[in-house]
């Protein structure tokens, strides 16, 4: 029991600020501040997926935790026959009252989540961490950009390959890439484009938004 405990424990605190939002669930330390833990969902029976489990199966990529950007590129994946992963954990879901609860080491602590269109919301402390099935590209997004405006200007004159196929490549770096609320998830090294957070695509550009400004990515 303990080895499980330290190993689902580590698996949380890789994830920076996931784990700091989540964390105290799992590991039951005290929280600070407002920070609660996340209400037990609704008791009563689990029922049935809407339409089976195939209405909310699928893969999920995190779209934001809390006001801040997210930092992990590991899906939850949900699969028709109620059972879930993430990482190399795994378990059994049910649905009761439009709220998931996870079954097993992993997400099992981190409580339920509310079952939104394509999203599954966890909440912990007020602040909402939202994971989402992505979405299919426009054709318009594949092609080649190049940095046109940054904070202190564009360090590099590499562009960014985006492909048809939900590949990208900067320089050495390959990845792939999804859509999320409409804004272009990339996963790869975080030293590239991976790194950089969520990026709008509006007008052939690409917008990374930090805390420094924005940088735009212009279609050649």
């Amino acid at each position: 029991m303990r080895s499980r405990s330290i190993r689902a424990t580590e698996g949380m605190l890789t994830l920076g600020l996931l784990a700091q939002v989540l964390v105290p669930a799992v590991s039951g330390a005290p929280q600070t501040g407002n920070a609660t833990r996340p209400e037990a969902a609704p008791s009563g029976e689990a029922q049935a997926l809407p339409g089976g489990a195939g209405a909310l199966a699928g893969e999920y990529v995190c779209r934001s935790m809390g006001s801040h950007p997210c930092d992990t590129q590991t899906t939850i994946s949900l699969r028709d026959d109620g059972t879930w992963g993430w990482r190399y954990f795994s378990g059994e879901y049910q649905l009761a009252r439009g709220q998931v609860t996870f079954k097993g080491v992993g997400l099992g602590a981190w409580g339920p989540a509310v079952v939104g269109p394509g999203t599954l919301t966890f909440t912990s402390g007020g602040q909402k961490v939202i994971f989402q099935k992505p979405s299919s590209a426009p054709p318009s997004l594949a092609g080649s950009y190049v940095c046109a405006t940054a904070p202190g200007g564009c360090q590099t004159r590499l562009a960014i390959a985006i492909q048809s196929d939900g590949t990208w490549s900067w320089g050495a770096q390959r990845g792939s890439y999804s859509i999320v609320g409409g804004q272009v998830k990339f996963t790869g090294l975080s030293s590239g484009p991976a790194g950089w957070g969520l990026a709008n695509f509006s007008r052939g550009s690409l917008i990374f938004r930090s805390g420094d400004g924005s940088a735009e990515w212009r279609k050649q």
